[in-house]
């Protein structure tokens, strides 16, 4: 069992609700020039270059991987009408995706006549390097799927002090029998981390969750006692209602969302108006 863990502890964090993020940005693409293509044969072979005519420096900054795919599958299978069925699309869909890719490098790929085609000097060129780039895709697609139905690798989360030596470490053994190439790096705090900065990949969190763009999953619901010792309310009395903690010492958790507003429930399910305690001890 390659499975392992890592606990780190702090002394503080705050939470129980799952959030998960992805991250990542997607870069804007800049804007594509129209351009105006001529063709004009080459003097040294039996290839058409075209001239193409655009803003100088304009070009798309990522290549053309659906057209580079397309070319590499109709060298394969001898024909864009085999190409076709065998990446699900249209013969005019796989035509125009070569046309742009020709369009786009300026050069004819392929010889054509009423008959047959045949790739030219510098679509054996591209088609080469193509040829790769669509094997390499298609590992890359099996690899993931693989993951997908066998998770593996290191999963960062983040957890408060208490919560996770309670009710999270108790579940990891259960949890690595079933996933055996997952490794769990456990972060044990009450301080709430910043889940995109800190590079965590799921966080448990007791708390009203801010809004924010990651997203959360409510787990269940937390309830929260308010308990004197048997001195204190010998000293101070006890209370029956919420504002007569207004002038009374208390303890209040300082990693807790706003921990000096103390909201209460009465026994109908009402919220009780929102309580300030007076003096911290």
């Amino acid at each position: 069992m390659r499975s392992r863990i890592q606990l780190r502890t702090n002394a503080r964090t705050a939470a129980f609700e799952a959030e998960y993020t992805l991250n990542a940005a997607v870069p804007a693409l800049p804007a594509v020039q129209p351009v105006r293509i001529t063709d004009a044969p080459s003097a040294s072979s039996g290839s058409a270059f075209r001239t193409v005519n655009s803003t100088p420096g304009v070009m798309p900054r990522l290549p053309d991987f659906e057209g580079l795919a397309m070319l590499a599958k109709v060298a394969e299978e001898g024909s864009f009408a085999a190409a076709a069925r065998t990446m699900g699309m249209s013969v005019a869909t796989v035509s125009r995706g070569v046309a742009r890719l020709e369009d786009r490098l300026g050069a004819r790929l392929f010889n054509r006549t009423s008959r047959q085609r045949s790739l030219t000097e510098v679509g054996r060129t591209v088609c080469e390097k193509a040829g790769e780039i669509y094997r390499q895709a298609e590992e890359a697609e099996s690899a993931a799927r693989e993951m997908s139905l066998q998770p593996r690798g290191v999963v960062r989360l983040a957890a408060p002090m208490s919560f996770g030596l309670r009710w999270v470490a108790p579940l990891l053994p259960t949890f690595f029998r079933a996933y055996p190439e997952v490794s769990i790096d456990l972060h044990l705090s009450d301080v709430s981390v910043d889940l995109v900065a800190d590079g965590f990949d799921a966080a448990l969190r007791i708390a009203a969750l801010p809004d924010s763009s990651l997203v959360a999953r409510r787990l269940c619901a937390v309830t929260q006692y308010v308990v004197a010792s048997p001195a204190y309310l010998k000293r101070e009395g006890r209370p029956v209602h919420p504002r007569e903690l207004v002038d009374r010492p208390c303890l209040s958790y300082a990693y807790r969302a706003r921990s000096d507003i103390w909201h209460f429930t009465n026994d109908a399910g009402e919220v009780e108006p929102s309580c300030r305690p007076g003096r911290y001890a």
